[in-house]
């Protein structure tokens, strides 16, 4: 395998500051996330804040193991470094709406179909229509 890890964090998208505030200080390995209840749906997001913290998540171990790479051409598998439940979590507000992606198991919100819609435009996503992406998509319990 060799992976691209697109250069990108959620400061490079038109997110509000107090969500980027937050999804940052749950990167910080310093402090641990808890789960986070959104309507009475409780998310567990302790597993996307070690994936996703640049200095030991897969970017890191993809680097240190020796498989990232770092031109795309070069790639035969690429990862975005965002957190879709983190993202999520940051800027969740009560009433607004949520998209259901996968039945209703995973969910999204604005913000991450705003960077969904940049990746999509880019020709590494192009060349396999996604195929070759890895995506962290996580489970809502929603008692069924």
């Amino acid at each position: 395998m060799r992976l691209y890890v697109y250069p990108v964090s959620v400061r490079d998208f038109d997110i509000d500051p107090e969500a980027i505030e937050k999804y940052e200080r749950w990167l910080d390995m310093s402090t641990v996330p808890v789960p986070h209840n959104i309507e009475g749906m409780e998310t567990d997001i302790e597993h996307n804040h070690v994936l996703h913290n640049p200095d030991v998540g897969l970017a890191a171990v993809a680097k240190k193991v020796g498989v990232r790479v770092w031109k795309p051409e070069d790639a035969n598998a690429f990862w975005l470094p965002i957190s879709n439940v983190m993202l999520c979590a940051s800027t969740w507000e009560r009433g607004k709406q949520h998209y259901p992606i996968i039945s209703k198991v995973a969910y999204t919100c604005d913000a991450y179909v705003s960077i969904l819609q940049w990746l999509f435009k880019q020709e590494s996503w192009k060349r396999n229509g996604g195929s070759d992406h890895v995506f962290d998509i996580d489970q809502v319990p929603l008692g069924f």
